[in-house]
C-alpha cells in the first residue's frame, strides 16, 4: 500500500484522471488481496478504509501526510462516481427513466433503487425476504445517496473531471426524477 500512496502523490500532469483511476485500480487489488474480493461498482468499502483514526489512514498520513487519507477517499469517490454515471447512463439509454421517457415504470424504479443501493454496499435483502417496511428504510438510504449523486453531477469541475468528453447522459436532474418516483411506488400496499 506504501508504494500505491507514493506513486499516487507523485501525480500525473498529462491525465490526471487516468493516474487516479490507475490508483484506485491498485488499491482495489490491494484491498481484494487482503480483505475481501469487491467489484468496480463496490469501491465505497475501499473508501471507508481511509476513514479518521483507521490503521490505513494513519498509515497514508505517515507515508504523504496528513492531507493523504482524504485524498485518497476522494479519488476513491470519483472513480465510484465515473462508474456509476457509465452504468447509469446504460441503463438511460436503454431507456429507464430519461429525458425521452420523463415517466418512470414502478419496475424501472425497483430495478434503479437496487442498483444503487447495491452499488454502496447496502445490505439489499432478497425479493421473497423484502417487506414494506425494508421497501421503505431502502428507499430513504436511495434518497440520501441521489442526494449526493445529484449534487456531484451538478458540480461542474467533477462533471468535467470524470466526463472530459460530455459522454455521459446522466445529469442531477435524473435523481431528483429517480427519488420522486422512489417515493410514489408502493411495492407491498396493505391488504385489506
Amino acid at each position: 500500500m506504501g508504494a500505491i500512496i507514493v506513486d499516487f502523490l507523485g501525480g500525473d500532469e498529462e491525465d490526471p484522471f487516468a493516474h487516479i483511476e490507475s490508483t484506485v485500480q491498485r488499491l482495489r487489488a490491494w484491498f481484494c488481496t487482503y480483505f475481501f474480493e469487491v467489484d468496480d461498482l463496490d469501491l465505497l468499502g475501499i473508501w471507508t478504509l481511509f476513514e479518521d483514526g483507521s490503521e490505513e489512514a494513519e498509515f497514508a498520513s505517515e507515508v504523504g501526510g496528513e492531507a493523504t487519507p482524504g485524498f485518497l477517499q476522494s479519488a476513491v469517490f470519483l472513480v465510484w462516481l465515473k462508474s456509476m454515471a457509465l452504468e447509469l447512463s446504460a441503463m438511460i439509454e436503454g431507456g429507464v427513466g430519461g429525458d425521452a421517457q420523463p415517466s418512470i415504470s414502478e419496475n424501472q424504479v425497483v430495478f434503479l433503487v437496487d442498483f444503487v443501493c447495491r452499488s454502496c454496499g447496502y445490505p439489499v435483502p432478497e425479493a421473497a425476504e423484502l417487506d414494506g417496511e425494508g421497501w421503505a428504510t431502502m428507499v430513504e438510504f436511495f434518497e440520501t445517496v441521489a442526494g449526493y449523486l445529484q449534487n456531484a453531477f451538478e458540480d461542474k469541475e467533477i462533471a468535467t473531471l470524470i466526463d472530459p468528453d460530455g459522454e455521459s447522459v446522466v445529469d442531477g436532474a435524473l435523481f431528483e426524477r429517480m427519488a420522486q418516483a422512489a417515493r410514489e411506488v408502493e411495492l407491498f400496499p396493505e391488504r385489506g
